[in-house]
């Protein structure tokens, strides 16, 4: 109840009282709770620390599967328990691969015959015990490869001012188109036998994103991508 006094001009005073119904207020209805977002599935393709020792192969991965020669069978892939080694020939004097090929036989190295991905994030590490003189040195990943020749391809240039630059490719059957600009890796530098630290990334169809930056085995990977194109 609420209870009043009133007194009148000549003093006396009189009181009353009423019962009164206090409303309830509801309480605000809270916001929906927002669902979360799904936290992206990260699957390793492949893996590989290279401690096994072997000679004129790379052998299996950890993790991806056999290799095998890329464009042609190499006597001098080698496996020295710490990395994969490869011998590039001289590319004014090139040799010829042991199998009869009608591509580019300067080119070495080893792809992995079971992995099948379309968006990837590559990283690997690279070093050279001869630096480059009167041409560059290039080295690379292959992603999405088909049969032909026909990939996309990250190219990272040593050269023989020692700088290394970033280019991407689209080979279709064994020609290169350049994509985008070669840019230079301001974080990465060569010196014989020192390893340079490379990234990739391949993303999206139609259009397809491509983005590389290198750094300095035993530096920080950059927070930005030196390479990009679309």
């Amino acid at each position: 109840p609420v209870t009043a006094t009133v007194t009148d001009p000549a003093g006396d005073t009189s009181q009353f009282s009423a019962n009164v119904a206090a409303a309830s207020i509801p309480a605000p209805t809270p916001p929906p709770t927002p669902v979360p977002t799904p936290t992206p599935t990260v699957k390793t393709y492949v893996a590989d620390t290279f401690t096994r020792t072997l000679a004129s192969t790379w052998g299996r991965a950890d993790v991806g599967g056999n290799y095998a020669g890329f464009y042609c069978t190499n006597p001098d892939m080698n496996v020295t328990g710490t990395a994969a080694t490869v011998l590039v020939p001289d590319p004014h004097h090139p040799t010829s691969c042991p199998e009869p090929v009608t591509v580019n036989t300067n080119y070495r190295g080893g792809y992995l015959t079971n992995v099948s991905a379309q968006n990837v994030d590559v990283r690997f590490r690279v070093a050279t015990a001869t630096l480059a003189t009167s041409d560059n040195i290039n080295v690379g990943f292959d992603v999405r490869r088909v049969s032909g020749f026909t990939s996309y391809r990250g190219q990272v240039r040593l050269t023989p001012t020692n700088q290394v630059w970033l280019q991407a490719d689209a080979v279709i059957n064994d020609n290169m188109n350049p994509l985008g600009s070669s840019t230079r890796a301001h974080a990465a530098s060569v010196a014989t036998s020192a390893f340079i630290w490379v990234r990739g990334q391949v993303t999206g169809t139609n259009p397809t994103t491509i983005k590389m930056k290198a750094w300095n085995d035993g530096t920080a990977e950059p927070a930005g991508w030196d390479y990009s194109t679309t």
